[in-house]
């Protein structure tokens, strides 16, 4: 009973200070407003439901107030469904017939933050806010999940240090995690990680073709206590400039992750990519493996998944055999479209067994300023996952046959 007074206790201080920061930028003048509005059509067929038809529309509004040393943000997040709700949303329509499209209808304050700019060198971010560990999508171990149209955002306190180009460093405590399947989903743990975070991130720019980047995360979880964990990690990302415009690329990382639930052993994260890159297209290979000790496995329960081991998003948590993943990846332009190509072949870490292979393809084409549609972007992306369902049975768990796709078109604006 103290400790759940205590954790009440700071939670309402917490949010006293925002507003009492919101009550002083409310006098100052100097106010910003923009919005970004996105519709999209995506249907899931995962061979044993209903197929899934959304048609599903998401308005954000932001508004930034204040001075040079202190600013509010606040954006309303809306997210409207046309035609029906022929899906199953992740657990509050109740439409459990349906495949799963995980954007539930419904109106939220996505952000509502201070920023203390300190000095040219520190600021402060106090509120619910964008948190990730790198820029996206490329956000493995924490991020906002912004392919979904309720996007994920967390209720932290964070200190941010860039004094040099070449270096930023990130310090986060975080409280609560606003997960992508709302606020009025019935599992508690769906709606919210409640939960005692510290997220410490580096990055620096060695030369101006070599980045390093460091980090740990210390997550204890108030309901989800099995995926509590500490994990620590480096990554490095680097490119050779060749004759005729052509680069070589190629990158690593490796984690280590200890769960805090008693019995679960410490796993490993791995990750190597190769390839190259002109002016026109940019070709990559890559392994990425979630490592198991046979029954435990290593788990980004933070992340921005849906850009990591395939489109079709059947290893959004990793399978207790752990996951490997060895993907091909091409993307370029074809004139004014921008096109990507992905092969996944997936397999266990523990004991040999095949899950299966996924391809996709995506494209999108942004209108030009001066043309009628000037700003717009229009989209559309296909995936398709065929199981090894022997392997995956094998492996104690239970994968099929996925097909998915999506047409979207949206916008930003500036509304001043």
């Amino acid at each position: 009973m103290i400790e759940i007074c205590s954790s009440l206790s700071r939670l309402i201080v917490f949010y006293i200070l925002i507003l009492v920061g919101f009550y002083a930028v409310a006098q100052e003048s100097s106010t910003d407003l923009s919005a970004e509005l996105r519709f999209r059509y995506e249907q899931a067929d995962d061979s044993v439901n209903d197929v899934a038809n959304a048609y599903t529309g998401r308005l954000a509004l932001k508004w930034e107030g204040g001075n040079n040393l202190l600013r509010a943000i606040i954006e309303i997040e809306h997210v409207s469904a046309f035609l029906g709700e022929e899906y199953n949303d992740g657990g509050s329509n109740r439409k459990t017939e349906y495949a799963v499209i995980a954007d539930p209808v419904g109106t939220e304050i996505n952000q509502g933050y201070l920023l203390f700019d300190v000095n040219e060198d520190w600021d402060i971010r106090l509120g619910r806010q964008e948190l990730a560990h790198r820029a996206y999508p490329w956000q493995r171990y924490a991020g906002t999940v912004s392919w979904r149209q309720n996007e994920q955002t967390m209720d932290a306190l964070l200190v941010s240090f860039v004094g040099d180009v070449k270096l930023d460093v990130h310090g986060a405590f975080i409280k609560n995690v606003n997960r992508i399947f709302g606020e009025n989903n019935e599992i508690p743990t769906r709606a919210n990680f409640e939960l005692d975070g510290l997220m410490l991130t580096g990055n620096y720019e060695v030369t101006e073709n070599i980045k390093l980047d460091a980090f740990l995360f210390n997550l204890d979880f108030d309901e989800a206590t099995q995926l509590s964990s500490n994990t620590i990690g480096s990554r490095i990302d680097g490119s050779i400039p060749m004759d005729g415009n052509f680069r070589i690329l190629y990158g690593a990382e490796f984690a280590w992750q200890e769960p805090k639930s008693d019995g679960l052993e410490s796993t490993t994260y791995r990750m190597i990519q190769g390839g190259i890159q002109n002016s026109a297209v940019k070709l990559l290979l890559k392994n990425e493996l979630l490592g198991s000790d046979g029954s435990n496995s290593f788990q980004t329960p933070l992340a921005t998944l849906h850009i990591h081991q395939g489109w079709a998003d059947r290893f959004l948590a990793t399978p207790a055999r752990g996951v490997s993943n060895t993907a091909f990846n091409a993307s370029g332009k074809l004139g004014d479209v921008k096109c990507t190509f992905e092969f996944n072949a997936y397999s266990s870490d523990e004991g040999g067994h095949d899950y299966g292979s996924e391809y996709g393809t995506s494209c999108s084409y942004s209108w030009v300023e001066g043309s009628m549609l000037s700003g717009w972007t229009i989209g559309a992306k296909f995936t398709s996952f065929s199981a090894d369902t022997g392997g995956a049975m094998d492996a104690g768990i239970s994968l099929n046959d996925t097909n998915k796709f999506w047409f979207w078109f949206q916008r930003n604006f500036d509304l001043n």
